[in-house]
């Protein structure tokens, strides 16, 4: 379960209201009232810890970071050549 910000980088590592909650930047207030909200809802922010851990593994995979990362070297090192 996270809490982030509707931030570029931030927003595209959750789902909005299923596996986090999106907070609008720099805005405290909004920010407090989400804690709030979890703190009073502990069910939801299990349900939304477990899908977050899914969506984590299926799209953080190791895997495939690394696989991303090398085709990327492959693709500077033609360019170089």
């Amino acid at each position: 379960m996270v809490v982030t910000t509707d931030h570029s980088g931030c927003r595209d590592s959750i789902i909005a209201n299923k596996t986090g909650l999106l907070i609008p930047i720099r805005n405290p207030e909004k920010l407090a009232n989400s804690f709030q909200w979890l703190i009073e809802h502990p069910r939801q922010r299990v349900l939304m810890g477990k899908a977050g851990r899914k969506l984590a593994e299926r799209k953080f995979d190791i895997h495939k970071i690394i696989q991303m990362h090398l085709e990327t070297y492959k693709l500077l090192l033609k360019k170089i050549s």
